[in-house]
Protein backbone atom coordinates (compact mmCIF):
# COMPACT_ATOMS: atom_id res chain seq x y z
CA UNK A 1 0.00 0.00 0.00
CA UNK A 2 2.61 2.25 0.69
CA UNK A 3 5.60 0.83 -1.72
CA UNK A 4 5.44 4.70 -3.29
CA UNK A 5 7.90 5.53 -0.17
CA UNK A 6 11.29 4.94 -0.48
CA UNK A 7 14.57 6.01 1.41
CA UNK A 8 17.66 6.27 -0.01
CA UNK A 9 19.53 4.33 3.11
CA UNK A 10 18.94 1.04 4.16
CA UNK A 11 17.14 0.08 7.10
CA UNK A 12 18.95 -0.19 10.34
CA UNK A 13 18.32 -1.63 13.91
CA UNK A 14 19.28 0.74 16.99
CA UNK A 15 22.68 -0.56 18.26
CA UNK A 16 20.68 -1.39 21.33
CA UNK A 17 20.69 -5.47 21.98
CA UNK A 18 17.32 -6.94 22.06
CA UNK A 19 15.30 -7.69 25.64
CA UNK A 20 14.80 -11.11 26.47
CA UNK A 21 11.17 -11.61 27.33
CA UNK A 22 11.45 -12.18 30.79
CA UNK A 23 12.79 -8.21 30.67
CA UNK A 24 9.62 -7.15 29.06
CA UNK A 25 8.83 -3.92 31.57
CA UNK A 26 5.28 -3.73 29.71
CA UNK A 27 2.59 -5.42 31.71
CA UNK A 28 -0.47 -4.58 30.04
CA UNK A 29 -0.93 -5.00 26.46
CA UNK A 30 -3.32 -2.88 24.57
CA UNK A 31 -4.80 -2.56 21.07
CA UNK A 32 -5.67 -6.13 19.68
CA UNK A 33 -8.71 -7.49 18.36
CA UNK A 34 -9.80 -10.71 20.33
CA UNK A 35 -13.46 -10.47 21.03
CA UNK A 36 -14.56 -13.16 18.81
CA UNK A 37 -16.55 -12.33 15.46
CA UNK A 38 -17.23 -8.65 15.67
CA UNK A 39 -14.47 -7.62 13.29
CA UNK A 40 -11.53 -8.44 11.07
CA UNK A 41 -9.69 -10.57 14.39
CA UNK A 42 -10.50 -13.46 15.69
CA UNK A 43 -13.01 -15.57 15.07
CA UNK A 44 -13.82 -17.91 17.60
CA UNK A 45 -13.05 -18.06 21.89
CA UNK A 46 -10.77 -20.46 21.19
CA UNK A 47 -8.48 -18.55 19.37
CA UNK A 48 -8.71 -15.97 21.81
CA UNK A 49 -7.58 -17.95 24.64
CA UNK A 50 -4.56 -19.28 22.45
CA UNK A 51 -3.98 -15.77 22.41
CA UNK A 52 -4.09 -15.20 26.16
CA UNK A 53 -2.23 -18.18 27.18
CA UNK A 54 0.49 -16.46 25.49
CA UNK A 55 0.30 -13.23 26.81
CA UNK A 56 0.38 -14.57 30.30
CA UNK A 57 3.26 -16.83 29.43
CA UNK A 58 5.46 -13.48 28.52
CA UNK A 59 4.48 -11.71 31.34
CA UNK A 60 1.45 -9.94 30.45
CA UNK A 61 -0.74 -8.79 33.51
CA UNK A 62 -3.69 -6.96 31.77
CA UNK A 63 -4.71 -6.86 28.29
CA UNK A 64 -7.46 -4.22 26.53
CA UNK A 65 -9.32 -5.62 24.10
CA UNK A 66 -10.00 -3.00 21.08
CA UNK A 67 -12.53 -4.01 18.47
CA UNK A 68 -13.22 -1.91 15.55
CA UNK A 69 -16.07 0.40 16.33
CA UNK A 70 -17.01 2.48 12.26
CA UNK A 71 -20.44 2.98 11.47
CA UNK A 72 -21.37 0.90 8.31
CA UNK A 73 -18.21 -1.38 8.52
CA UNK A 74 -18.20 -2.77 12.35
CA UNK A 75 -21.54 -1.75 13.72
CA UNK A 76 -20.55 -3.04 17.58
CA UNK A 77 -22.24 -1.07 20.57
CA UNK A 78 -20.97 -0.30 23.78
CA UNK A 79 -23.03 -2.83 25.52
CA UNK A 80 -22.52 -5.82 23.14
CA UNK A 81 -18.91 -5.60 23.96
CA UNK A 82 -19.10 -5.26 27.57
CA UNK A 83 -21.65 -8.50 27.50
CA UNK A 84 -18.73 -10.14 25.19
CA UNK A 85 -15.76 -9.15 27.14
CA UNK A 86 -17.60 -10.43 30.26
CA UNK A 87 -17.72 -13.92 28.33
CA UNK A 88 -13.92 -13.86 27.73
CA UNK A 89 -13.26 -13.07 31.44
CA UNK A 90 -15.30 -16.01 32.69
CA UNK A 91 -13.85 -19.02 29.89
CA UNK A 92 -10.24 -17.41 30.29
CA UNK A 93 -10.99 -17.72 34.49
CA UNK A 94 -12.14 -21.29 33.38
CA UNK A 95 -9.21 -21.97 31.54
CA UNK A 96 -7.02 -21.16 34.79
CA UNK A 97 -5.68 -17.86 33.43
CA UNK A 98 -4.93 -15.15 35.59
CA UNK A 99 -4.44 -12.05 33.27
CA UNK A 100 -7.17 -9.14 33.48
CA UNK A 101 -9.13 -8.45 31.06
CA UNK A 102 -11.27 -5.39 29.99
CA UNK A 103 -12.91 -3.83 26.62
CA UNK A 104 -12.43 -1.03 25.16
CA UNK A 105 -12.60 -0.01 21.44
CA UNK A 106 -10.52 1.41 18.73
CA UNK A 107 -12.97 4.16 16.95
CA UNK A 108 -13.17 5.13 13.47
CA UNK A 109 -12.75 9.20 14.15
CA UNK A 110 -15.81 10.74 11.85
CA UNK A 111 -19.20 13.11 12.91
CA UNK A 112 -20.88 9.81 13.60
CA UNK A 113 -18.58 9.28 16.45
CA UNK A 114 -18.83 12.60 17.68
CA UNK A 115 -22.36 11.71 17.43
CA UNK A 116 -22.43 8.46 19.29
CA UNK A 117 -20.15 10.22 22.18
CA UNK A 118 -22.74 12.84 22.24
CA UNK A 119 -25.45 9.77 23.70
CA UNK A 120 -23.70 8.09 26.11
CA UNK A 121 -19.80 7.33 27.08
CA UNK A 122 -17.83 5.35 24.92
CA UNK A 123 -14.94 2.96 26.16
CA UNK A 124 -12.00 4.20 26.87
CA UNK A 125 -8.56 2.36 27.25
CA UNK A 126 -8.79 3.56 30.75
CA UNK A 127 -9.82 6.95 32.55
CA UNK A 128 -10.85 9.35 29.65
CA UNK A 129 -8.16 7.85 26.85
CA UNK A 130 -9.77 7.22 23.92
CA UNK A 131 -8.30 5.12 21.22
CA UNK A 132 -9.39 6.65 17.46
CA UNK A 133 -8.02 5.66 13.68
CA UNK A 134 -8.62 7.02 10.68
CA UNK A 135 -8.21 6.22 6.68
CA UNK A 136 -4.58 5.50 6.34
CA UNK A 137 -4.26 7.60 2.94
CA UNK A 138 -6.23 10.61 3.14
CA UNK A 139 -6.77 13.33 6.06
CA UNK A 140 -9.99 13.36 7.48
CA UNK A 141 -12.43 16.05 6.92
CA UNK A 142 -13.03 17.82 10.21
CA UNK A 143 -10.28 16.25 11.37
CA UNK A 144 -9.10 19.04 13.80
CA UNK A 145 -13.08 19.79 14.90
CA UNK A 146 -14.19 16.03 15.66
CA UNK A 147 -10.85 15.95 17.86
CA UNK A 148 -12.06 19.05 19.49
CA UNK A 149 -15.81 17.84 19.97
CA UNK A 150 -14.21 14.42 21.88
CA UNK A 151 -11.84 16.50 23.97
CA UNK A 152 -14.49 19.19 25.49
CA UNK A 153 -16.87 16.13 26.34
CA UNK A 154 -13.22 15.12 28.17
CA UNK A 155 -11.99 12.56 26.53
CA UNK A 156 -8.04 12.33 25.70
CA UNK A 157 -6.83 11.46 22.46
CA UNK A 158 -5.04 8.63 21.44
CA UNK A 159 -3.94 7.66 18.00
CA UNK A 160 -4.05 4.48 16.57
CA UNK A 161 -0.86 3.51 15.06
CA UNK A 162 0.45 7.28 13.71
CA UNK A 163 3.32 5.80 12.09
CA UNK A 164 1.14 4.03 9.39
CA UNK A 165 -0.66 7.13 8.23
CA UNK A 166 0.54 7.80 4.40
CA UNK A 167 -1.18 11.55 4.59
CA UNK A 168 0.99 12.31 7.64
CA UNK A 169 4.22 10.50 5.90
CA UNK A 170 4.10 12.92 3.21
CA UNK A 171 3.68 16.12 5.16
CA UNK A 172 5.63 15.09 8.83
CA UNK A 173 5.36 18.42 10.35
CA UNK A 174 1.51 17.03 10.87
CA UNK A 175 2.94 14.59 13.85
CA UNK A 176 4.42 17.90 15.94
CA UNK A 177 1.02 19.93 14.90
CA UNK A 178 -1.10 16.78 16.78
CA UNK A 179 1.15 16.94 19.47
CA UNK A 180 0.49 20.48 20.57
CA UNK A 181 -3.40 19.24 19.83
CA UNK A 182 -2.75 17.43 23.04
CA UNK A 183 -2.96 14.03 21.31
CA UNK A 184 -1.28 10.72 22.43
CA UNK A 185 0.04 8.08 20.26
CA UNK A 186 -0.06 4.50 20.45
CA UNK A 187 2.29 3.02 18.15
CA UNK A 188 2.09 -0.46 17.39
CA UNK A 189 4.31 -3.76 18.39
CA UNK A 190 5.10 -4.86 14.64
CA UNK A 191 6.32 -1.57 13.22
CA UNK A 192 9.64 -2.02 15.03
CA UNK A 193 10.33 -4.97 13.05
CA UNK A 194 9.00 -3.64 10.12
CA UNK A 195 5.80 -5.73 9.73
CA UNK A 196 4.24 -3.29 7.58
CA UNK A 197 7.44 -2.12 5.13
CA UNK A 198 10.12 0.41 5.61
CA UNK A 199 8.18 3.84 5.43
CA UNK A 200 5.79 2.38 8.57
CA UNK A 201 9.44 1.35 10.54
CA UNK A 202 11.23 4.56 9.78
CA UNK A 203 8.03 6.53 11.10
CA UNK A 204 7.50 4.45 14.12
CA UNK A 205 11.39 4.98 14.83
CA UNK A 206 11.60 8.64 14.26
CA UNK A 207 8.48 9.13 17.00
CA UNK A 208 10.25 6.80 19.73
CA UNK A 209 13.90 8.98 19.02
CA UNK A 210 11.82 12.05 19.11
CA UNK A 211 9.87 10.90 22.70
CA UNK A 212 6.44 10.82 21.19
CA UNK A 213 5.20 7.41 21.53
CA UNK A 214 2.94 7.31 24.72
CA UNK A 215 1.51 3.98 24.33
CA UNK A 216 2.63 0.75 23.16
CA UNK A 217 0.20 -2.10 21.36
CA UNK A 218 0.38 -5.02 19.29
CA UNK A 219 -2.86 -4.46 16.78
CA UNK A 220 -2.69 -8.03 16.92
CA UNK A 221 -5.67 -9.63 15.23
CA UNK A 222 -5.59 -13.69 16.13
CA UNK A 223 -2.83 -16.08 16.61
CA UNK A 224 -0.72 -16.13 13.03
CA UNK A 225 0.31 -12.98 14.99
CA UNK A 226 1.89 -14.13 17.71
CA UNK A 227 5.33 -15.06 16.05
CA UNK A 228 5.96 -11.56 14.76
CA UNK A 229 4.81 -10.58 18.27
CA UNK A 230 7.71 -12.56 19.93
CA UNK A 231 9.99 -10.81 17.48
CA UNK A 232 8.79 -7.95 18.22
CA UNK A 233 9.40 -8.15 21.88
CA UNK A 234 12.71 -9.05 21.23
CA UNK A 235 13.88 -6.15 19.01
CA UNK A 236 16.38 -3.05 19.59
CA UNK A 237 14.06 -1.05 18.49
CA UNK A 238 11.20 -1.77 21.10
CA UNK A 239 13.97 -1.83 23.99
CA UNK A 240 14.63 1.80 23.42
CA UNK A 241 10.91 2.30 23.48
CA UNK A 242 10.10 0.98 26.87
CA UNK A 243 13.14 3.29 27.91
CA UNK A 244 10.91 6.26 27.20
CA UNK A 245 7.54 7.48 28.94
CA UNK A 246 5.53 4.75 27.78
CA UNK A 247 1.90 5.01 30.08
CA UNK A 248 0.46 1.13 28.91
CA UNK A 249 1.26 0.58 33.10
CA UNK A 250 -0.34 3.35 34.47
CA UNK A 251 -3.44 3.16 32.95
CA UNK A 252 -6.48 3.11 35.28
CA UNK A 253 -8.53 -0.20 35.98
CA UNK A 254 -11.49 0.51 37.55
Amino acid sequence: MMRWFRFGKKRKDPALPGLSLEENPIRTELHNHLVPGVDDGVGTLDETLTVLRQYEAWGYERVVITPHVMSGYYPNTEADLLEKADEIRRAAEADGLSIQVRVAAEYFLDETLVERAKKGPLLTLGGAFLLVETDFMQRPMDFERNIFELQVRGYQIVLAHPERYAYLHRDPSQYDDLRTRGIRFQVNLFSMVGHYGDAVYHFARRLIKKGDVDFIGSDLHGPRHLPVMEKALTSPLYREAVGKNIQNNRLSWD
